[in-house]
């Protein structure tokens, strides 16, 4: 089901929701496919301290522990093993909006200490505070991390799944831009210990995984192409003409808005808005429009707020009352080129003449002219 987010933006008289694509799952596990790819993102080791310089990334375990032992000398010291994990999650587009992220590990059996056996138990995860190379990363070298964890989890339990929830911090790596250096893992108390297969374990299924979900704000803007009116069409004031126009998008046009500019585009008068996926509109003409130099132009809106806007081919309008013809060519070769219009604008007669005067016995019968001015003619009274 679409997620919706009341983001309110004002059309006219209307409004429209800013909404968010269905929610996307990845899941982010070496050897799973993610974007067509096989994923290798998952780079993993456990650091000792009783080993402080030895890696570990290429066991197929991560040893957990933390225990209070007797040394040589016969005085207690406290030995800890813990893991140093991270995903690369450039995967996951930028322009994302995470809801949920969860580390997954899966214990399979407790890790052997001084005394024998040690029981899993709860773990807690630090986000590391540098950079770090899983094939050189020790205990001496390990950066430092948070002071306070971001996630725990763990019981006695083992060959279960254990869940971390950090989707806090993917959220701040993706929406933030906040660096990425990966987690600490370990035991704060003891004794504990445990083995955790690592991103090296021959079974890929109990690999470390991260599973994500995310929205993606929709950015794509509707597509718009004017179908009436057409090129040169000349249209009568105070008249009704259909506009037409086809509207597309990804998601779904929800909202239009429709201008009208008489001087090429220059300034623009809004006609209607609606909250409407129509592709039609009657339009009733200005009475007193009188230019040739008119069009149109549609905006589409998508529920994201995204615009889409055409612009329509010039076409005329001539006023309600007289017509207005059209001079094609002024004084070439001393002749005139005319074109002389119904009222409802339907071109009537096209002729070219030498003699001005002769118009009186070309134009249709009933016309008269009423003003000749270089390249306007004004005629009333003229029939059909």
């Amino acid at each position: 089901m679409k997620k919706i987010k009341c983001i309110t933006m004002l059309l006219g008289a209307g409004f429209f929701l800013l909404t968010w694509s269905a929610p996307v799952e990845v899941t982010l596990q070496n050897g799973l496919q993610v974007n067509g790819a096989v994923y290798k993102g998952c780079v993993d080791s456990y650091i000792m301290d009783e080993d402080a310089y030895s890696n570990f990334s290429t066991e197929s375990s991560l040893g957990l522990k933390y225990e209070l032992c007797t040394s040589w000398g016969g005085s207690t010291v406290l030995y800890q093993a813990q893991g140093a994990i991270i995903f690369d999650l450039t995967s996951i587009p930028k322009n994302a909006t995470i809801t949920s992220a969860v580390l997954s590990l899966y214990p399979y059996n407790g890790f052997y200490g001084s005394g024998g056996s040690l029981n899993n138990g709860k773990k807690y995860l630090y986000t590391f505070n540098a950079a770090w190379n899983g094939n050189t990363i020790a205990y001496y070298n390990k950066p430092a991390s948070s002071s306070t964890s971001i996630a725990n989890a763990g019981t006695s339990a083992t060959r279960v799944w254990e869940d971390y929830n950090v989707t806090a911090h993917v959220k701040s790596v993706i929406e933030n831009g906040v660096k990425n250096y990966g987690y600490l893992l370990k035991f704060t108390s003891y004794p504990y210990g445990v083995l955790i297969y690592s991103s090296e374990a021959t079974n890929q299924q109990y690999r470390p995984k991260m599973v994500i979900k995310y929205e993606l704000a929709d950015v794509e803007a509707p597509v718009v192409t004017f179908t009436t009116p057409a090129a040169g069409q000349v249209f009568k004031g105070a008249s009704t003409v259909s506009l037409a126009w086809t509207a597309t998008d990804n998601i779904g046009v929800t909202a239009r808005a429709i201008y009208f500019s008489s001087n090429n585009g220059s300034a623009w008068t809004k006609i209607d808005s609606s909250v409407t996926r129509t592709t039609t509109y009657s339009w009733v003409i200005p009475k007193d429009i009188n230019s040739s130099t008119c069009k149109l132009r549609i905006d589409a809106y998508d529920a994201a707020g995204n615009k889409g806007s055409v612009t329509s081919a010039v076409f005329s309008i001539l006023p309600a009352t007289g017509i207005i013809y059209s001079v094609r060519g002024i004084n070439l070769a001393k002749e005139y080129s005319v074109t002389v219009y119904s009222l409802q604008g339907r071109e009537i007669s096209s002729f070219k003449t030498a003699d001005i005067s002769m118009l009186n016995k070309i134009i249709p019968r009933g016309a008269a002219i009423v003003k000749i001015n270089d390249q306007r003619i004004k005629f009333v009274n003229v029939k059909n």
